[in-house]
């Protein structure tokens, strides 16, 4: 009844790390979040030509080269970006918006069982081959 096997994690306590090097850490990450993720932003926009889509829904829209009406355009998607990835996150202000799991959530649960059905099979691969021996 139940599973058969099981897995026990051992993990001693480690010392505490000082208060400037999680702050250094934290920032460390951050910046290169920020940063890989607008080089990421830049390149997809740029291969996709984002600014001559622009300019056609500008003279569509507007009638012209309008500079504020080319400045309304790239707020409101900016915008619309930042909800977007707000939404598909599932986070605001460190709030969640609904009580469905985070893309992130999911990928780590995933992740997770993935691991213990490897460390399973692994530990009952070397008990079989033991046996064999």
């Amino acid at each position: 009844m139940g599973e058969t096997d099981i897995i026990i994690d051992f993990a001693p306590e480690h010392k505490k790390d000082s208060k400037l090097k999680i702050i250094t850490k934290v920032i460390f990450v951050c910046l290169t979040l920020f940063a890989g993720s607008s080089t990421a932003i830049m390149t997809f926009h740029n291969e996709s030509q984002l600014s001559v889509i622009f300019s056609k829904y500008n003279e569509a829209f507007f009638g012209g080269h309008s500079r504020g009406s080319f400045l309304a355009l790239n707020i409101s998607y900016s915008v619309g970006l930042i909800a977007g990835i707000l939404i598909f996150f599932n986070h605001a202000l460190g709030k969640k918006i609904t009580d469905d799991p985070t893309p992130i959530e999911v990928e780590l649960t995933t992740y997770k069982n993935d691991v213990f059905e490897t460390v399973k099979d692994v530990l009952t691969e070397k008990q079989e081959n033991q046996k064999n021996n």
